[in-house]
């Protein structure tokens, strides 16, 4: 027969524990390091988050610029439109037309007005009155005889 073998337990080995000297200056070291890093992710974060928000800022502005300049471009076009329609309403044949709609007609002997400030009646000055009389073409204050004076 065979021996037979008898089974004993291994025996763990015995560790020792690990075991050390705590060094107060590599923990402070350590500690400030953590710290330090800590602030910095912080500032970079806080930094990132800035820029997003001038930047979102910087677009909003520009989308106001935009709305702006649009809204220039069309009081502008507007503005043209009015001006054409002013010089087209105050041509001379645009009046005359208008006249004729209106029942107007032309005078057959026109009359010609000078009119002429009044005298002022009162000691502080000028009353803003006028004076009208009919002049006929020719005569001194008529615009038919300064227009031949300048000439």
């Amino acid at each position: 027969m065979r021996a037979l073998k008898t089974f004993v337990p291994a025996t763990p080995e015995i560790r020792e524990p690990f075991l050390r000297l705590v060094d107060k200056a590599a923990i402070k070291s350590e500690s400030r390091r953590r710290l330090i890093v800590t602030l910095s992710v912080a500032v970079v974060v806080v930094a990132l988050f800035a820029v997003a928000l001038i930047q979102a800022r910087l677009v909003q502005t520009q989308r106001e610029v935009d709305a702006l300049y649009a809204e220039i471009e069309t009081v502008e076009a507007e503005r043209a439109q009015l001006a054409n329609d002013v010089v087209h309403s105050e041509s001379p044949d645009r009046i005359i037309a208008r006249a004729k709609e209106l029942g107007m007609v032309p005078a057959q002997k026109p009359v010609h007005l000078a009119a002429v400030r009044a005298p002022s009646k009162s000691a502080e000055g000028a009353t803003g009155m006028f004076e009208v009389s009919e002049v006929e073409p020719g005569e001194p204050g008529s615009v038919a005889s300064e227009e031949g004076e300048g000439q």
